[in-house]
């Protein structure tokens, strides 16, 4: 069971979506939470954790996440 500091997710004053999605890097052995912040159809961030340490790695713009 991996937990997430929540202060790092909500930092948004709107309405929004989260949608969390978990992904391995099978090279690194190591597993990867997207968190993906939309407050509006077109427009959306996505922040990407180290489920291992519990610290963010980077945030990612719209087009670096598929």
């Amino acid at each position: 069971m991996y937990f997430i500091d929540t202060n790092m997710l909500f930092d948004y004053k709107s309405d929004f979506k989260i949608i969390l999605r978990i992904d391995t890097d099978f090279v690194a052995n190591r597993k990867f939470l997207h968190v993906v912040i939309s407050n509006s159809k077109s427009h959306y961030t996505v922040k990407k954790y180290d489920v291992e340490k519990n610290s963010l790695i980077e945030i990612l713009n719209e087009k670096e996440f598929k």
